[in-house]
C-alpha cells in the first residue's frame, strides 16, 4: 500500500495514514451498514457508541491510547461521510485525477489517463 515495506510498517504501527482509526470505522460501517440503516437519530447513536468501542479496541490493540471524546469525533464523522457517500469510498473519482460529472469529456479524459 505504502512506497515501501518500512514506511507501511510505521503507519501501520502508528495507525497513521489508511491505518487510522477513522478508517478503520469507516471500513466497519462499509462491511457491517448500509446507509438506510443510519436514517433514524436512535440507530446513529447506537452506532456511534459501537464505533467508540471497536474503535478503543482497535487502538489498545495498536497499543495507541485515545481519549473517548477524539473516537467519538471520529465516529460522528465516520457516520456523516458514510451517510453522505451513500456507503462508497469518499473520492473514488479523484483517484483517476478527474471528477466523474457524467460528461463525455471527463470520461473521455479519465480513459485517456489510463492508458499511461
Amino acid at each position: 500500500m505504502y512506497a515501501n515495506k518500512q514506511i507501511d510498517h510505521e503507519k501501520r504501527k502508528n495507525q497513521e495514514g489508511s491505518y487510522s482509526v477513522y478508517n478503520y470505522m469507516y471500513r466497519y460501517l462499509m462491511d457491517n451498514y448500509e446507509p438506510k440503516n443510519l436514517e433514524s437519530s436512535y440507530a446513529c447513536e447506537a452506532t456511534e457508541n459501537l464505533l467508540i468501542k471497536e474503535g478503543k479496541a482497535y487502538c489498545k490493540k495498536g497499543g495507541n491510547n485515545i481519549s473517548d471524546e477524539e473516537l467519538k469525533q471520529y465516529a460522528r464523522g465516520a457516520i456523516t461521510n458514510f451517510i453522505n457517500n451513500n456507503g462508497k469510498h469518499g473520492d473514488t473519482a479523484n483517484n483517476l485525477g478527474k471528477r466523474q460529472n457524467e460528461t463525455f469529456e471527463n470520461i473521455k479524459n479519465s480513459i485517456q489517463d489510463l492508458k499511461y
